[in-house]
């Protein structure tokens, strides 16, 4: 079996098949999956791209201390992450201010406190 394939790889035939393999990488390259940086990108909100690291903050900043991170953990805590990038997202775009003085009246207005 192993001679039929050196005997193939020495024919016209394997030459054409590496041709038409090689063909659109010379013309094209590898496109966007080396240019484009995606790889330590946790999520995409419209051209903003978050990273691993912008991530890594936020689970030191708000995860559990002193406890392993489970794959529960880390799930709920990429959903408040997410969450909360669409909130800051949606405060840009409606160009909303929140002052101090509108805080506390929400604060004080709610039943908790």
């Amino acid at each position: 079996m192993l001679g039929a394939i050196r005997k193939f790889s020495k024919s016209i035939y394997a030459k054409i098949l590496l041709g038409i393999v090689i063909i659109p990488f010379v013309f094209w390259g590898m496109g966007s999956s080396f240019t484009s940086g995606s790889k330590n990108v946790v999520v995409k909100i419209d051209k903003d791209k978050f990273s691993i690291q912008n991530f890594s903050n936020f689970i030191q900043s708000f995860g559990p201390v002193n406890q392993e991170n489970t794959s529960a953990i880390i799930d709920n805590l990429l959903t408040t992450f997410i969450g909360n990038k669409l909130i800051e997202k949606e405060f840009e775009n409606f160009e909303l201010k929140l002052t101090n003085v509108s805080l506390g009246n929400l604060i004080k207005e709610q039943k908790e406190f």
